[in-house]
């Protein structure tokens, strides 16, 4: 029930048991008893009261919503699409939320909400669902918007609200009441702002992108955008999920996103992808190679699973350049920690496919290669660690009311 109820996860059950560890056969068989009990999950249903309180805080001003790292699924991406729609208001939505991919959604959901809150206007209200997004500039965007109502949904009794700008707590199903809620749209022009700043910041990510040379954001948007329908997609913790939230974008075909934001850091992703496969019958995961490193006894699932790794191998944890860290005296040996890993021997050890690739076009048309066949591969992507930095950096002194910084 746990494993399957509103909030799912992993379950750790502990089993005593009697020294010496011998086995021991029961008398008799032992009673079955999976399977016995049904689980039927049920989320629980907005009350009137609930929407009308609701209703008078969306019709209070200009407002805009906001989606975690949580994917509630089609339903829930069709319902506040919907909503925003009507409400006339941004959707600002994690890449792991799933709703930048639902297909119709237009404009609505915003291609980079990162980039856009640097400079967006405060709303005068926020509907916030599925947990917390990983983004910094998001989150310091809510915390400055501390004092308006920001109304927090969720079908589960964990309150996502790390900056504490929650003014209402709603737990109800979050589609559901996303269908009910109707109130009165935001001015004239309002949402047309954030789509303006969107537009000229996915400009500046698609210029950024354009070339064919080893950089995890152009890897990750062309990506995405290249994935058949459906695909199942682990990006991996630290630089490569936030060069997604960076670079990639809108998808135009509803992707199945996953993620481990919060759990254990780089630790157990390609076991995590490696279970999505088995779920799922295939999928694509992009780790860095600190990540590999990190859980490479994982790879021996790939000789019964089908999963296709992408390697994006900057020398160590790329993401500890975009931090304070870098400039300590100790950051070779303490933060970046490169490692001298071979990732081709580690698929020759382990049975799998690999592929080096040249160039972004190369490592995308690997992977839509090797999704076709049985087995799992891993695919080689060598990045140049301060040239990444350097168009991380570009990008995010864009500003959008102007020109570019240097």
């Amino acid at each position: 029930a746990a494993s399957l109820g509103p909030l799912p996860g992993p379950v750790h059950i502990n089993v005593p048991l009697r020294e010496p560890l011998l086995p021991v056969m029961p008398p008799a068989p032992l009673p079955a008893t999976a399977g016995r009990i049904k689980h039927c999950p049920s989320r629980p249903t907005p009350t009137p009261e609930t929407v009308t309180a609701i209703e008078a805080i969306v019709s209070s001003g200009n407002g805009a919503i906001v989606c975690g790292t949580d994917d509630l699924g089609p339903g829930f991406h069709r319902a506040v699409i919907d909503l925003a729609e009507h409400l006339r208001v941004p959707i600002l939505a994690d890449i792991l939320s799933g709703v930048r991919g639902a297909g119709a959604g237009g404009s609505v959901p915003l291609a980079h909400p990162d980039q856009v809150v640097r400079t967006a206007p405060a709303p005068d209200w926020l509907l916030r669902f599925a947990g917390s997004p990983v983004s910094r500039a998001t989150a310091d965007w809510l915390g400055r918007c501390k004092g308006r109502p920001q109304v927090v949904v969720a079908d589960h009794p964990r309150l996502a609200d790390p900056g504490g700008g929650a003014t209402h707590v709603v737990r109800a199903d979050a589609a559901a009441l996303c269908r009910m809620l109707v109130g009165r749209p935001a001015a004239l022009g309002w949402l047309e702002s954030f789509q303006e700043l969107d537009r000229r910041a996915d400009q500046a990510a698609a210029a950024l992108c354009a070339d064919d040379g080893a950089f995890e954001g152009t890897l990750l948007r062309r990506l995405i955008r290249s994935l058949p329908p459906e695909t199942a997609l682990f990006l991996g913790n630290s630089l490569t999920v936030r060069a997604a939230e960076w670079f990639s974008g809108r998808s135009p075909a509803r992707l199945r996103l996953f993620g481990n934001r919060g759990v254990s850091g780089i630790d157990g992703n390609l076991s995590t992808a490696f279970g999505i496969a088995a779920g799922l019958g295939a999928a694509v995961a992009v780790v860095g190679d600190l990540a590999l490193l990190h859980d490479l006894n994982a790879l021996a699932l790939g000789t019964t699973h089908r999963l296709v790794v992408v390697v994006l191998d900057n020398g160590g944890g790329g993401i500890f350049d975009h931090l304070p860290q870098s400039g300590l005296p100790e950051y070779q040996e303490g933060w970046l920690t490169p490692q001298p890993l071979s990732p081709a021997g580690a698929a020759q050890a382990f049975g799998l496919d690999y592929a080096k690739a040249d160039g972004v076009g190369a490592a995308v048309d690997t992977v839509l290669a090797a999704l076709g066949r049985p087995g799992s591969a891993l695919v080689h992507l060598t990045i140049d660690r301060a040239a990444s930095l350097a168009r991380c950096r570009q990008f995010q002194s864009i500003h959008l009311h102007g020109e570019s910084g240097s």
